[in-house]
């Protein structure tokens, strides 16, 4: 499938508030939890273990324009439309399961509808068939530009939301609304369905792009 190499990883769900202890620093583990008071006792540089959270929210964030020029007369690639859809839905599924409260937000509209399609973060029974409704409807244009919509929503994101953005494309100006979470415990994560190379990062990046392998030959 689509999605055969997307796999949910334990750092979307950490707990940043509760330490549990530390471990030995290994390549790949980040720099912002080094536990400085254990490394100085052991002399050796240790990584913070936090708890597992067992109340979080997901906030999953949908751009469905296919490429950096969010108006392109052509309309969409449907392929990559898909693609981030598809993303969206199964991992939306998966935080459900866990038992996460999971919304998504995107810069899309449906027919005749007014506005973004939003889905309040919610973890109750009836959430996963309300997001697969609206993501199954979304038209194939934006209503809204995707940086307009992450800087509107992430200043109404309860703390220690964990981010994940869905996208084709990664143009500096939907990158600055991800630098704004940088005091954030958790960085925001990104999903890049695309087709091009994926994007130079930005100073200081806060987030950590993951190209996905889609069913489209050549990719």
């Amino acid at each position: 499938g689509p999605l055969g190499e997307l796999r949910a990883q334990s750092w979307l769900f950490e707990d940043v508030s509760r330490i549990a202890g530390a471990s030995e620093y290994r390549p790949g583990d980040s720099l912002r939890h080094i536990h400085w008071p254990a490394s100085a006792r052991s002399q050796c540089l240790q990584t913070r273990v936090y708890e597992a959270t067992t109340c979080h929210r997901l906030g999953i964030f949908l751009n469905v324009a296919t490429d950096e020029n969010e108006q392109r007369e052509d309309g969409c690639d449907p392929d990559v439309l898909e693609l981030a859809i598809t993303t969206a839905a199964s991992v939306a599924n998966w935080g459900l399961e866990q038992g996460y409260q999971t919304g998504i937000y995107t810069n899309g509209h449906h027919l005749h509808g007014r506005g973004c399609v939003i889905v309040e973060p919610a973890s109750d029974s009836a959430q996963l068939e309300r997001v697969l409704l609206a993501l199954a409807r979304l038209q194939p244009l934006p209503a809204q530009p995707f940086d307009e919509l992450l800087s509107e929503q992430f200043r109404q994101l309860p703390f220690g939301t964990t981010v994940l953005v869905v996208t084709a494309a990664l143009p500096h100006n939907t990158s600055a609304p991800l630098l704004d979470l940088r005091p954030r415990p958790q960085p925001a994560r990104v999903a890049l369905t695309g087709v091009g190379p994926p994007p130079s990062p930005p100073p200081g990046p806060p987030s950590r792009p993951a190209r996905l392998r889609g069913s489209r030959p050549g990719r």
